[in-house]
């Protein structure tokens, strides 16, 4: 029950730094092509 619980756990965590990166890079590329805007969800890079 455990190793069940930790399995998922780590995958929604994978899932979560996947997530970050792929907004991660969408706010870089925004940033190329628009760097006097900067939206919302881009704050925090």
């Amino acid at each position: 029950m455990m190793l069940m619980t930790l399995a998922v756990f780590t995958k929604m965590s994978v899932l979560d730094n996947l997530i970050e990166l792929l907004q991660g890079q969408i706010c870089n590329v925004q940033r190329g092509f628009l760097q006097y805007h900067f939206t919302s969800a881009c704050t925090r890079w």
